[in-house]
């Protein structure tokens, strides 16, 4: 069995994404782009939240 690293699969995702279709023709795919972002960016400020709460309780 394979294991990815996350950051790996968001690189994948992202160039493959950017190479299907015409998508420097299309805002649609910009948004897109964006919302993937910002939904990698809420993930990572969970997931420190999760570590740090973990960690104070742990102290």
């Amino acid at each position: 069995m394979i294991h990815f690293s996350e950051k790996v699969w968001d690189l994948n995702f992202t160039d493959q994404f950017l190479k299907c279709g015409n998508y420097c023709k299309s805002r649609f795919y910009e948004k897109i782009l964006k919302m993937w972002e910002l939904i990698r960016l809420e993930n990572s400020f969970s997931f420190t939240r999760a570590k740090l709460k973990l960690f104070s309780e742990v102290v």
